[in-house]
């Protein structure tokens, strides 16, 4: 708790929870969900503007994290 150089996850499952998809979901998974969620809540469709925004950032943490 609190060390120094050692990170506490706010919400480990996070970005996986908003995606709706399982921790091991592989990359053409959230791909999809991503999609899927995207036409439902993006703003020009009538969606919510901060619902498009946490999906579309928990998309590019779960793709940056599979380039690293």
């Amino acid at each position: 708790d609190g060390e120094p150089g050692k990170e506490t996850p706010v919400e480990p499952f996070g970005p996986w929870k908003v995606l709706g998809v399982s921790f091991g979901a592989s990359d053409e998974e959230v791909r999809v969900a991503f999609k899927r969620l995207a036409l439902i809540h993006h703003p020009d469709k009538g969606g919510n503007q901060d619902a498009f925004v946490e999906i579309r950032q928990a998309f590019e943490e779960l793709t940056e994290r599979r380039e690293r």
